[in-house]
């Protein structure tokens, strides 16, 4: 026996391609005066099959291809063979492969949307709660010591990195999209540098003794300087890819804008923002172990204000290495439940942060005082109103 592949044979007139289809048996090619069989040789031969009902499947015109509605997928003529009842049979194998690609990618789009209504809610509920937090720090001077400046830095960074991590979805002129991009990238990196400085700050009072309390003329001044580095030392990561978007470096696109924007290489965003970032979170781990070591080893935290400015600066440390921590760990993998954790402790950062320095007696006291002070000058300002103008009637 002598055996041939022929592709002319599957585009013989309709009723050979019709009488193909109902079996697998083999047919005459009539354009040779010879007698030649001609086989359809395909894993229909060996595989474990399944059956499909005529409404499950659209045969083509020249039956050459079958569409299965359910995974969205075609068939070529040597994936399947059509029975004379009207079912078509298809390798189990091949069709469960389909079936697992499909509904895998649907369950993945469930997830992104998932994912981005967590984050939009996360996110606008975070900018509410920094809002509220900068608000009530401006109406309590108490709470305005140097740490206490610092935090309202770091809301302030993260209210408006966060904000224009919300906005630049929306963003669709090129120029516009390539600053919100900028401004985005420069205020995360503020976010961590505001942490820095705390970290930097603690490290001084607990292990250096440098700072005195009390000399409002040299907290104001080191206050200052504190603010001068938080916002700008960023500048420099993003003053670098700004300059390195203008060279001829092919490997690697610098600059801001693209889809996202923000960043617009994937190895340029490692490089300016995931670098960055992590090696400010290794100088708070270093500057936190020191500072926890030494006060571990000190009988008494030196006064009731230095434990509250320490208590601040664990808060901070801890929401933004871990909340980071997470969303670092998170990038290797796929979307997961480990992802909407990460996305709800990241974005709602804000919350955390109004419940951890806002919530408490001390403040909700210092309000109340706030308030019933307000009350007093009011009705002061009243009666003294009321005076005067009872002393102008009798005059």
């Amino acid at each position: 026996l002598e055996f041939q592949q022929s592709l002319e044979a599957w585009f013989l007139p309709i009723y050979n391609h019709e009488k193909k289809i109902n079996s697998i048996e083999c047919f005459t090619k009539k354009t040779s005066p010879s007698s030649k069989y001609s086989y359809n040789i395909n894993n229909l031969l060996v595989c474990k099959q399944i059956k499909l009902e005529p409404d499950e499947y659209v045969l083509s015109k020249d039956y050459s291809s079958i569409y299965v509605k359910s995974v969205d997928n075609r068939y070529n003529f040597n994936e399947f063979v059509k029975e004379s009842n009207g079912r078509v049979r298809i390798c189990a194998e091949l069709y469960k492969r389909k079936r697992k690609i499909y509904f895998s990618s649907d369950q993945k789009s469930n997830l992104y949307i998932g994912l981005m209504v967590v984050t939009y809610i996360c996110t606008i509920f975070s900018l509410l709660c920094l809002l509220a937090t900068i608000l009530i720090y401006c109406i309590l001077p108490v709470l305005r010591t140097v740490p206490g400046k610092n935090t309202m830095c770091y809301a302030f960074s993260l209210f408006l990195a966060q904000l224009f991590f919300i906005i630049r979805a929306y963003i669709t002129n090129e120029i516009a999209c390539a600053w919100i991009g900028g401004f985005t990238h420069y205020f995360w990196i503020t976010v961590f540098t505001c942490t820095n400085i705390c970290c930097f700050h603690m490290f001084r009072l607990f292990v250096r003794n440098a700072l005195t309390h009390g000399d409002v003329s040299a907290e104001r001044k080191l206050f200052i300087k504190y603010c001068l580095a938080s916002f700008l030392l960023p500048l420099l990561p993003v003053a670098l890819n700004i300059s390195l978007a203008y060279t001829n470096i092919k490997s690697i696109q610098f600059g801001y804008g693209g889809k996202k924007c923000f960043l617009l290489d994937h190895k340029a965003q490692i490089l300016m923002f995931i670098i960055p970032i992590f090696l400010q979170i290794i100088f708070n781990i270093i500057m936190f172990s020191i500072t926890f070591h030494n006060i571990r080893n000190t009988p008494k935290v030196k006064s009731t204000q230095d434990r509250h400015d320490f208590t601040i600066f664990i808060k901070l440390f801890l929401l933004t290495g871990v909340s980071w921590l997470f969303m670092i760990v998170d990038g290797f993998f796929d979307v997961s439940p480990f992802t909407f954790l990460a996305t709800i402790v990241n974005g709602a950062q804000g919350v955390i942060i109004f419940v951890s320095y806002i919530c408490n007696k001390r403040v909700f006291k210092l309000l109340k005082d706030k308030h019933d002070q307000l009350q007093s000058t009011r009705s002061q300002n009243i009666h003294s109103s009321t005076a005067n103008h009872t002393t102008t009637t009798k005059m």
